[in-house]
């Protein structure tokens, strides 16, 4: 299979009749109910099931109102998704935040929102009280909320945004880097990504598999056939070469070694 690593589009996809449909403009009816375990059971024959993608996180602009397109792509991306058994993730705020929780919830799809109520950034937005999700998971400061997201997702879809957006693209982005072959994957929704990650292709010091975790959307159905595109090729990555196992391994045989310990003890 020959992939455009910026593109949701595969170059060539052959898949018989058989197989799951992976067309991207190929949409699900509404379950009846979106317990993972039901879905699995019930469509099994019909989607693919993302094994390794179960909660995806939603990040960009606080300030979208509700009839901005911005807000009805959000709103119209956590749905698909929460059909397909997603849980949604956010920022418990307003704008794509708050579209993204009532997109799941139109589905009757689960939501978890990351929170902090600030009491010194007068310029973070905090809490918003109409964003009312499944379980909230309360927070210290700003730092801790976005780790605590990054936490509780196996990917990220980020829409456009202001400065809170980039710092959450850049952490997703170095964060897939780091941890690659055992990383989140991310998706950028809207084609103005592609102007904007030409210009740090063409100006940064790129390495090669920061190109391999990121695709770009610009639609829901694009961005639902992303993530199974993602969660398919996790699912066949060789850990055999990967990095990360082999630095676990090593561990693992050094602390079977007599006097060796990976933990330590106060004096």
């Amino acid at each position: 299979m020959n992939f455009d690593p910026f593109s949701a589009q595969p170059k060539d996809l052959q898949s018989p009749q058989s197989q799951v449909n992976l067309s991207p403009t190929a949409t699900a009816p509404i379950a009846s109910s979106v317990s993972r375990d039901t879905w699995r059971t019930s469509r099994e024959k019909d989607y693919m099931l993302m094994n390794r993608i179960h909660r995806v996180a939603f990040f960009g602009y606080a300030d979208a109102q509700p009839d901005s397109q911005l807000y009805k792509d959000t709103f119209a991306t956590a749905q698909l998704f929460a059909k397909q058994g997603l849980t949604i993730v956010d920022g418990g705020g307003p704008g794509v935040m708050d579209a993204s929780t009532k997109g799941a919830q139109s589905v009757g799809g689960e939501t978890i929102a990351v929170t902090f109520y600030p009491k010194d950034a007068p310029g973070f937005e905090g809490r918003y009280v109409g964003n009312i999700a499944s379980k909230e998971i309360v927070t210290r400061n700003y730092i801790e909320r976005m780790f605590k997201l990054m936490e509780n997702a196996d990917a990220y879809i980020i829409f456009n945004g202001g400065t809170g957006t980039i710092s959450e693209l850049g952490t997703a982005w170095v964060m897939a880097r780091l941890y690659y072959g055992h990383h989140k994957p991310f998706i950028l929704f809207g084609s103005f990504w592609r102007d904007i990650v030409n210009v740090f292709e063409q100006n940064m010091m790129m390495r090669g598999n920061e190109r391999d975790v990121l695709r770009i959307v610009e639609t829901p159905e694009q961005a639902l056939f992303a993530l199974q595109m993602f969660d398919l090729e996790m699912e066949q990555m060789d850990h055999k070469r990967c990095a990360i196992c082999q630095q676990i391994e090593d561990d693992q045989k050094k602390s079977s070694y007599p006097g060796f310990s990976t933990t330590f003890e106060s004096p």
